[in-house]
């Protein structure tokens, strides 16, 4: 989905009074609008969880994962 309608969606949940979004996937950071997604929720006070693998956290994508003050990122790790 689009991040408008994701965007929507976190509307309606925080209409319905919902106070956490965990971000995960597959791999989340995978969508080409992953942070417009993750920075809605934030904008709107949700508690953010985001779930990954890591394999596309670089450091610029850290760097912006730390600006949304997430309240837990979670990484698998499998080997």
């Amino acid at each position: 989905m689009s991040a408008a309608r994701w965007i929507e969606v976190l509307d309606d949940l925080r209409t319905l009074g919902t106070l956490n979004v965990a971000l995960t996937g597959g791999e989340p950071l995978t969508h080409p609008e992953f942070f417009d997604i993750a920075e809605a929720a934030r904008n709107r006070h949700f508690v953010l969880r985001i779930f990954t693998n890591g394999s596309l956290v670089t450091n610029e994508n850290a760097d912006r994962i730390a600006s949304l003050s997430p309240f837990f990122v979670e990484m698998s790790l499998h080997g």
